[in-house]
């Protein structure tokens, strides 16, 4: 009923998480509504898929199962990669992971607030603007231990999973933990193997070749620069689309998730609102549609019906309202 009429979703959402409370409670290793959850996401109509989707606690046992079963992910590249590089890199990002968890990994309730308030004296202050962006490699270092921090903070808000399973045979398989393949692609995304050698030569070609009256051009300056990469259905892209956004936020950008589906943007954005308000970040990470994103963007310099409406109305008519704010340079993520 509540796919067809929206005002009865809530209700229908709620009786459905306290009929799964009941059931958890007779299982209380958590192994039971595991496999309730994996047989409705098998049932050929489609309802149970929607069913594990919408309330909390099925959709997460999900993802859990679906991170579990993530050890045969692959990995493969296009272009030169510096191995060397990203095996110090990851080695640097899971030293300090591990210990993390194993410090605050308690059932009393980990100091998740002084994982933050380190990671955010870890970076300093750091401002970004349109028009003065700043990631050189002093900035692209601090990304593995950033993440290590991110993660680690993940990981112990859903640690419930881990210590509803207690005395369960292989209980670390319960812990939420990141793959090894999402951090490599998290790296790669923001340009942190990029062997420095081959930037700069090709910046020296560009400056070269490029006429002296362009400014800002790619080889000017350290930046950003725009990455691919793929991640297939099920191997995670949710949760390395969550970090890297707040990686990037946490240093300073404005950042846009865009997907072709608003209920994605929706749910995607609402698993991971705990962790985007726990780092203080949630109000420079949008998830949007690409339809919303483009609009949001225009609109950033006034509503453009209002300001066509204050070209039409005369001026001792109009009702202005100034604000100032601080505009961050932007990031784009799809």
């Amino acid at each position: 009923m509540s796919i067809y009429m929206i005002s009865f979703k809530e209700m229908v959402n709620k009786r459905i998480d306290e009929f799964l409370n009941v059931y958890k409670k007779q299982y209380k290793d958590g192994t039971g509504i595991a496999m309730l959850a994996l047989k409705l996401e098998k049932d050929p109509s489609g309802i149970g898929e929607m069913i594990v989707a919408e309330p909390m606690h099925l959709k997460d046992i999900m993802w859990l199962y679906s991170i579990r079963r993530q050890c045969h992910m692959g990995l493969t590249t296009y272009d030169q990669i510096n191995t060397e590089d990203l095996k110090e890199k990851f080695n640097k990002f899971n030293d300090l992971y591990r210990r993390l968890i194993k410090e605050n990994l308690q059932e009393c309730g980990p100091n998740i607030t002084l994982l933050i308030n380190n990671a955010k004296i870890f970076i300093g202050k750091i401002e970004q603007k349109p028009d003065s962006v700043k990631w050189d490699a002093k900035i692209r270092n601090k990304v593995p231990e950033l993440m290590a921090y991110i993660f680690a903070v993940w990981t112990l808000q859903n640690a419930h999973f881990y210590f509803d399973a207690k005395g369960v045979q292989d209980q670390n398989s319960y812990l939420l933990q990141p793959h090894v393949a999402q951090i490599i692609a998290i790296f790669r995304m923001l340009g942190i193997d990029k062997n420095k050698g081959i930037i700069r030569s090709l910046q020296k070609k560009i400056d070269e070749k490029r006429p002296r009256f362009i400014s800002g051009w790619i080889g000017s300056k350290p930046r950003l620069v725009s990455n691919l990469v793929q991640i297939g259905t099920g191997e995670g892209k949710s949760i390395t689309l969550a970090v890297a956004s707040c990686v990037l936020a946490l240093l300073g950008f404005d950042v846009s998730c865009a997907s072709y589906s608003e209920y994605l943007s929706r749910r995607d954005f609402k698993s991971f609102e705990p962790l985007f308000n726990a780092f203080g970040v949630v109000d420079h990470i949008h998830y949007d549609t690409f339809n919303k994103l483009c609009e949001r963007i225009i609109n950033e310099g006034g509503d453009v019906r209002k300001l066509v409406e204050n070209l039409i109305i005369p001026d001792d008519e109009k009702e202005s309202v100034e604000t100032s704010r601080v505009t961050r340079a932007k990031s784009v993520i799809d």
